[in-house]
């Protein structure tokens, strides 16, 4: 045989079989297509030349590799379901004399063919693309400067390297299972039964088990450093429970069903049950898979959703004021001086200072348990429940405010976004009456990540705190303060003249400083969530890709599967209107059931990611779960197309 022969035997069969290998290729082009254009995105020269591009750059390096990795996945998947549909088929061409290697040289034209159509098909599609995929996240990120895209022919080699070898990877394993197989084992292949599938408790310990400890961490984090330490344990414990329960529960379930003869003796409830029962090992796989699948669009495109909209909440949280300079290890005597340096380089910049706040003090972690505080000094012994305190003394707080305060010694004013809610507190074993606590603090600004207190005490106490917890004097530190009047530009060139004129005290006084600008930051902040909802857009549509294709060859397998039962079921009198509603009841009865634990999911993660938002700047609860509800609105109205148009697919399978 010539290798003329080879490729139009190949193509005759991807044509016969063009119901299993569009989707396939469908496949293979789109992810092909996305992977180019972050790859393009990526290599693009002017993005890491523009301020922030550095962070927008490694963000999208990111989302290229979890597009590759799922990408791999879901192709790796669809071949197998190839390989499973196609096994009759070689089997029937062994058995009319084709050898192996003749097989063989069948199964390489063909993957030369898909491998050529995938990536031909998504670099054209991808370039097509780039330039609109460029402009949305120009647009996302907020950019004024001009950007254009750029061809990139690394990234069309690098992205023909990597799905190259992964349709090769699929080729060989492809070849290998035929290989092995003898001709009898391919004819029969695809028409082998599943066995009645046994209730497997201990699955159903491990699930609920594993299950409920993803929930239990998920439910009680109390900040959002103790939830970004546990998040990678809690989603693997709830994928484990998820995949135990569909497999193991599922079965125990239809079994129950079975057993109420009422419901289970009538033709529609019969056939529906008796066939998932018999397949439901491999059922319970797949529709995990959709769950987990469903869940993972769900929270990817509502989280970054939610950060792009909010990105003001974001700045606002981040900058109470829109300038904050900070300096430790300095002279208290040296404080005025520092002061007129710096509202000097403000007026050199054209604007004027609004509403002043200017103190100084201790810093310092600590644990509260009870009314007892206990100063963390060594590093060693930060926790995820610790909080800040700020310590000054009555006359320091009395020139930042300009309230007048009259304390004695055990007395102390307490100040936290967070209210403390105890008439007393015992500081490092210096016991102290609290006579004042502010749900709105002047000082202590609220804090996304850490709850802050500011303990204002008579000199005499101070030195006794100071004293005993053992506070290192490094951390006495100045605070200045203020709102800017003037235009962004204006703030962003008194941040870099603030910057030039602090490294210079910095570098004669062996002081340390820290210029917080909200001018200078808020372009980054639109760069990086801008950026962020741009590949949460592109992993949405990979993750939808993946829940629709597994949906797709489920149906389609199971209709091949059903086509033979169906035909019986008509042969002894089912008509085609009872065959449809056995087919509806049937797949009605698993199809939504992975969107329910999904949103079941979704709802018991909210507080969880709650807190992951936090951590990344945003508090604004209530935006979330509008994010949250919408993308599940519009995500249960794809599902239920799907489900209408695999539902008619599998239809037209068994009808025929």
């Amino acid at each position: 045989m010539n290798l003329s022969f080879y490729f139009r035997f190949a193509l005759s069969g991807i044509w016969k079989n063009r119901q299993i290998f569009i989707p396939y290729l469908l496949t293979g082009v789109v992810n092909v297509s996305l992977f180019y254009m972050l790859m393009s995105l990526v290599y693009n020269p002017q993005l890491a030349d523009v301020y922030g591009g550095d962070a927008v750059t490694t963000m999208l390096s990111l989302g290229v590799w979890v597009v590759g990795i799922f990408s791999a996945i879901f192709l790796f998947y669809s071949n197998s379901f190839l390989i499973k549909r196609r096994k009759k088929e070689f089997g029937l061409y062994s058995v009319l004399g084709m050898g192996k290697k003749q097989l063989a040289g069948t199964l390489f034209c063909e993957f030369l063919c898909t491998t050529a159509i995938a990536l031909l098909g998504g670099l054209l599609l991808g370039i097509l693309l780039s330039r609109l995929t460029f402009l949305l996240l120009i647009r996302l990120m907020s950019y004024t400067v001009i950007l254009k895209p750029a061809f990139s022919w690394r990234a069309i080699a690098f992205t023909a390297e990597i799905f190259g070898g992964i349709f090769l990877i699929s080729f060989l394993i492809h070849l290998l299972r035929v290989s092995v197989s003898r001709p009898i084992e391919l004819v029969r292949g695809s028409n082998t039964g599943e066995k009645e599938p046994r209730t497997k408790w201990i699955l159903v310990v491990i699930g609920v088990l594993s299950l409920g400890a993803g929930y239990a961490i998920a439910l009680s984090q109390r900040n959002a450093l103790e939830a970004m330490n546990y998040f990678f344990l809690a989603v693997l414990l709830v994928i484990l429970g998820t995949y135990c329960l569909f497999i193991a529960v599922s079965v125990a379930i239809l079994k129950f069903l079975r057993k109420r003869k009422a419901f289970y003796y009538r033709a529609d409830n019969f056939t529906a049950i008796s066939g998932m029962l018999y397949r439901m090992k491999q059922n319970g796989v797949g529709l995990a898979s959709i769950c987990i699948l469903s869940t993972m669009v769900l929270l990817t495109v509502a989280t970054t959703l939610s950060l792009f909209a909010g990105m003001q909440d974001v700045l606002k949280n981040r900058f109470p004021v829109n300038l904050n300079v900070t300096m430790q290890r300095i002279s208290e005597d040296k404080k005025d001086e520092y002061t007129a340096d710096i509202r000097k380089v403000i007026e050199d910049a054209g604007i004027s200072p609004e509403g002043e706040i200017i103190y100084s003090g201790f810093t310092n972690p600590a644990e509260i348990s009870g009314e007892n505080v206990k100063i963390l000094t060594d590093a060693n012994l930060y926790t995820m429940s610790m909080v800040h305190f700020i310590f000054m003394t009555d006359s320091e707080y009395a020139e930042a405010t300009g309230t007048a305060v009259q304390l004695e010694d055990g007395t102390a004013i307490l100040e936290s976004s967070d209210p403390y809610l105890k008439d007393k507190m015992t500081v490092s074993g210096v016991p102290l009456q609290i006579i004042n606590s502010k749900d709105k603090p002047i000082l202590s600004s609220e804090s996304i990540t850490i709850t802050t207190y500011t303990l204002v005490l008579t000199q005499s106490d101070f030195e006794k705190v100071v004293s005993a917890s053992g506070i290192d004097q490094s951390r006495v530190y100045y605070v200045y303060e203020t709102n800017l009047t003037g235009t962004k530009a204006q703030g962003k060139a008194c941040a870099d003249a603030l910057e030039k004129r602090l490294s210079e005290i910095s570098a004669a006084d062996g002081c340390s400083y820290y210029v917080d600008s909200q001018a200078a930051t808020e372009e980054q902040v639109h760069a990086l969530y801008g950026s962020l909802f741009f590949i949460g857009i592109f992993l949405g549509i990979v993750f939808l890709l993946g829940t629709v294709l597994i949906i797709y060859y489920k149906q389609i397998s199971e209709g091949y599967d059903d086509e033979v039962r169906f035909s019986v079921m008509r042969k002894v009198g089912m008509s085609d209107a009872e065959i449809r509603g056995t087919i509806h009841r049937q797949i009605v009865m698993v199809f939504f059931l992975p969107l329910l634990i999904a949103v079941i999911h979704i709802l018991v993660a909210f507080r969880y990611m709650t807190q992951i938002l936090k951590l990344m700047g945003l508090a604004n609860t209530s935006l979330f779960l509008i994010c949250t509800a919408i993308c599940l609105l519009v995500f249960a109205v794809v599902y239920g197309v799907v489900y209408l148009l695999t539902a008619r697919a599998y239809y037209r399978i068994v009808r025929h």
